[in-house]
């Protein structure tokens, strides 16, 4: 009765423990243990048997290959993409790294599970169950049920173990060709700044040893644009051909950062914008005078970022030398002043004052003369000009050529000469308008005296 007792005893611990286990532990005997458990429960009936003991061998080894087969299964799965297709050396970095901590977390837990196990048999045996293994059939059964389950932990520890071993080496695999990956990547963007720069160093050497021997200045201007427009186009074709052909994944990474780069990159398209209204509005054109907000210049260049102006004060119409650079942009918010609209001169208005009582009738004549020698060439040119460049607007008339008008004052009688020159040479001509006044006035008889006003 006291041996029974004992042997209830341990039962009881037994299936308490039983349901003690944690569910990973549980979840490992999910192969059918039956077949083995039989085994073991003839091998401790019947003692040592070679033919029994292989039985258990070739069982262990089927419940081998079934827990092999299932983690093969598990492996490849998370090692797919959810289309089946192989992924990028990134995400299957990521992948197998997860694969490898999975593989990692189930050997733990089943050696925790082992553990339990082993504790659960130690009491078994203190119990005194163990005496009662080959003659009590209930108890032999416990016991081969927990060396059954005992078996089925160490191969599936032994199957973990050589699934770590080839995953390991393929984390360490993934992680050299991501690293050489990275690499790879500083040694293009080093490829591709050698490239471009040698390119600009050999258009910098066709420019200044070829181009620059061109005689006409619009000629050389005209053929050195489109020069370096068409290695820049080439350049960029190049490149974008060739990072795209290496990186297919690179439009994903470009939509990522779209909203970024589209916000770096609003003032470069703000002045491609200002480049086209330039062109197809025809704002201004290479030669032209024009006022941009507070600046006025002479266009020297259009860019398609920037245009460049030969800075001229407005005070005083004269180049000041400097260069000023201004984005195109500027034509979006500021005005622009173009004074070759309508034609490439401008009206000039300047006062000759004589005495009252001079011979102011050969004073008007003398006057109209002279700009009729020095001006009607540009009168002429203006109002051609004037016809062509029009036709886009309402204007219906046409420039007024030189012209006297008298004004009598207390003073004497003031005349105002009003005539056209070319823009930028304002001061050659009314220089040269007054040397003939002088000249003509003083070789008057008698005399025309001048008066100041």
């Amino acid at each position: 009765m006291k041996i029974r007792g004992v042997l209830l005893s341990a039962v009881i611990v037994w299936g308490v423990l039983l349901g003690a286990l944690p569910a990973s532990a549980q979840s490992v005997t999910s192969p059918d243990l039956r077949r083995l458990i039989q085994l073991y429960d003839s091998f401790l009936q019947k003692g040592p048997d070679s033919v029994v003991e292989q039985r258990i061998t070739d069982e262990r080894t089927r419940l081998r290959t079934l827990i092999d087969d299932e983690l093969n299964t598990a492996v490849n799965k998370s090692l797919r993409s959810g289309s089946g297709e192989l992924l990028d050396i990134r995400s299957a970095y990521d992948k197998q790294r997860a694969v490898v901590s999975s593989l990692e977390e189930m050997k733990r837990e089943a050696k925790v599970d082992l553990a339990l196990l082993g504790d659960d048999e130690a009491m078994f045996e203190e119990s005194g169950s163990g005496a009662l293994v080959t003659t009590d059939g209930f108890v032999r059964r416990l016991r081969a049920d927990q060396m059954a389950r005992h078996s089925l932990l160490d191969e599936r520890i032994q199957s973990i173990d050589f699934f770590l071993v080839a995953q390991n080496a393929r984390l360490r695999e993934l992680e050299f060709q991501q690293r050489w990956e990275q690499f790879s990547i500083l040694i293009n963007i080093g490829r591709y700044i050698l490239i471009i720069v040698g390119v600009l160093v050999f258009m910098n050497i066709i420019r200044n040893r070829l181009l620059r021997r061109i005689a006409s200045p619009t000629r050389r201007y005209a053929v050195m644009k489109m020069f370096s427009g068409a290695v820049y186009a080439f350049l960029i074709v190049w490149l974008l051909n060739d990072v795209f052909a290496g990186n297919s994944n690179i439009l994903t990474s470009f939509a990522i950062l779209g909203a970024g780069i589209t916000f770096a990159m609003q003032d470069i398209v703000k002045n491609l914008l200002g480049w086209l209204i330039i062109i197809r509005g025809r704002s201004f054109s290479l030669g032209q005078r024009v006022a941009i907000g507070p600046h006025m210049g002479d266009v020297v260049d259009i860019g398609l970022l920037h245009t460049t102006l030969l800075e001229v004060n407005r005070q005083d119409p004269g180049r000041s030398g400097n260069a000023l650079v201004l984005p195109n942009a500027k034509v979006l918010t500021e005005a622009v002043l173009n004074q070759n609209t309508t034609s490439d001169f401008v009206v000039v208005e300047t006062d000759v004052c004589v005495k009252h009582g001079s011979d102011w009738r050969a004073a008007e004549k003398i006057l109209q003369d002279i700009l009729h020698e020095e001006t009607h060439g540009f009168t002429e040119m203006a109002k051609e000009q004037s016809i062509v460049r029009m036709q886009k607007f309402f204007f219906s008339r046409e420039p007024l050529g030189a012209t006297v008008f008298i004004n009598i004052t207390d003073k004497g009688i003031a005349f105002t000469l009003h005539f056209l020159v070319p823009i930028g040479q304002r001061g050659f001509i009314v220089s040269a308008i007054n040397r003939k006044i002088l000249d003509r006035f003083a070789a008057h008889k008698p005399p025309i005296v001048f008066v100041t006003v």
